[in-house]
């Protein structure tokens, strides 16, 4: 009886740790959504404002006029409540470039761009070349 009893409250003790859990990944997947949406609507918005969605590589000091592909899937979050992701896009001469978008939260909670850095060009990392 007792060893009855002993598995029936583990199994529902680890029923309830998994949704638990679930529920954290559910919160999680929420924040990455809406980085993504962020940086999504961020991007569409310069380009119907500019025409483009153009940066300038402080490298080469070249202004490139970028295609957005897709925001990576990692997304970190930093001990100061900040959000950092890589989005991939190309350029009009089809350079792969990884750039780095940095979000904060503003006083209403919602997601603002706070900088925007080139990561790297065709693989070669600009900050460690």
């Amino acid at each position: 009886m007792k060893k009855t009893l002993s598995i029936g409250v583990f199994v529902a003790l680890l029923v309830s740790l998994s949704l638990a859990a679930g529920n954290k990944k559910v919160s999680v997947a929420n924040e990455a959504a809406k980085v993504k949406r962020a940086i999504q609507q961020y991007v569409q918005r310069d380009q119907q404002i500019k025409g483009g969605f153009f940066l300038r590589d402080p490298r080469s000091d070249i202004i490139r006029d970028l295609t957005f592909d897709h925001v990576d899937p990692y997304i970190e979050k930093t001990s100061d409540n900040q959000y950092v992701t890589c989005v991939d896009f190309t350029d009009r001469s089809n350079n792969r470039l990884d750039i780095d978008f940095y979000l904060k939260l503003d006083a209403r909670g919602d997601l603002d761009i706070d900088r925007i850095e080139v990561h790297k060009v065709n693989g070669v990392d600009q900050n460690n070349p």
